[in-house]
């Protein structure tokens, strides 16, 4: 993608976290923060990750707290103490200044992807987005368990699909999230849920459908593009016959010139055995 058509997917996502109002929370900032280094997110952020890959894995707090759903921390003071909380995730230096995972990343295992799907959930109905439908959205579904992540889903040009895929931490908390009736609404209105599986499974089914209905549109060119082509095969097939045939009769016509110096040979060495045997009785006569 071009930078010019970057500027321009970047400019349809309206997310913008700095109407909310400043806070020194160690519960948000922890989560937030551990979400950015988290094996759902670091992976797939190229600027976070280049960045620790630069030193060891150590990422300046000053900088993160630049990012646009940090900027509503304040002081940096408040984020060092909150990222100081954190069990099994995070470490921070001695000096305070940087932060980085205390265990690498690793690729995960197929069986840990399809993991990742079942404890996925795909709803659609969130309607227009708006400066803090990320958060909106997030907390929505934090009333229900523990989210890993929640991924807008977008259409090409940046804009909201109205859709997400929900990540839950644990299995049980998406089947009962799937389980809850009467359905849950997002501000009063109806949402389209399922399994993240059925959505991708009725995905594929409409791909299905769809290869085996298209029909091909007659194009005039196309049939003479086809029919040079078949003419083109039909005569060198037969150029290949006509060589095949010619290379045939040349060989019958080789044999047989042989056959015939062979037989004139052998009627020239009979008539010379004639003509000394006559010589021999002239002689004796």
């Amino acid at each position: 993608m071009s930078i010019k058509n970057d500027k321009k997917v970047q400019e349809k996502r309206i997310f913008d976290p700095s109407d909310l109002p400043q806070t020194d929370d160690q519960n948000e900032i922890l989560q937030q923060v551990e979400f950015y280094f988290s094996d759902s997110n670091l992976p797939f952020d190229k600027f976070l990750w280049s960045t620790s890959q630069k030193n060891d894995g150590w990422v300046d707090i000053d900088l993160i707290s630049t990012f646009k759903r940090m900027r509503r921390f304040r002081p940096i003071e408040a984020i060092v103490a909150a990222l100081r909380t954190s069990k099994d995730l995070l470490e921070v230096s001695e000096d305070g200044k940087c932060v980085r995972r205390k265990i690498p990343l690793v690729k995960p295992k197929e069986s840990e992807k399809i993991s990742y799907i079942q404890r996925s959930v795909y709803v659609k109905g969130f309607g227009e987005e708006t400066k803090t439908t990320q958060i909106d959205i997030e907390d929505f579904f934090k009333k229900y368990g523990k989210v890993n992540v929640v991924r807008l889903r977008r259409e090409d040009d940046g804009s909201f699909k109205g859709s997400v895929f929900c990540e839950f931490a644990e299995l049980e908390i998406k089947e009962n999230f799937l389980k809850i009736e009467p359905k849950p609404q997002y501000n009063g209105k109806d949402l389209l849920i399922m399994s993240k599986q059925e959505y991708i499974d009725m995905k594929s089914a409409k791909s299905r459908e769809k290869l085996t209905k298209k029909k091909a549109t007659f194009n005039a060119f196309k049939e003479m593009e086809l029919n040079s082509k078949l003419c083109k095969n039909s005569s060198s097939n037969k150029r290949k016959r006509d060589d095949k045939n010619s290379k045939f009769q040349v060989k019958e016509e080789n044999k047989h010139c042989r056959l015939d110096s062979q037989e004139n040979l052998f009627e020239k060495n009979i008539e010379k055995g004639i003509t000394l045997k006559t010589q021999e009785i002239e002689n004796k006569s």
